[in-house]
């Protein structure tokens, strides 16, 4: 049996709304700002002004594999959607 404990999380930048879905390995995941170097880059330029969400604590690293998979689906959905919407807007308002 494992010790350790696996935290899936998204982190919120609370003033640009951008999003960071992340994992971590026995590590306080309210003072680990993440690893990704674009997320880094945000931090820098904004300012650490971050909402982090806990998806998930387990001791299953399947479980979080499995997770982290769905909840990037979803993410990149609604990122879709988003992006889909701005060009609808758009092409609309230049018409």
């Amino acid at each position: 049996m494992s010790n350790r404990i696996y935290t899936l999380y998204i982190k919120t930048h609370n003033v640009t709304g951008l999003k960071y879905l992340g994992k971590c390995e026995n590590t306080d995941v309210y003072q680990y700002k993440g690893p990704g170097r674009c997320w880094d880059r945000h931090i820098k330029k904004h300012g650490y002004d971050v909402n982090t969400e806990i998806l998930l604590e387990t001791t299953s690293q399947e479980e979080m594999i499995e997770t982290g998979i769905y909840n990037l689906i979803i993410l990149y959905q609604c990122y879709y959607r988003k992006i889909k919407l701005i060009k609808y807007l758009v092409l609309n308002i230049i018409d």
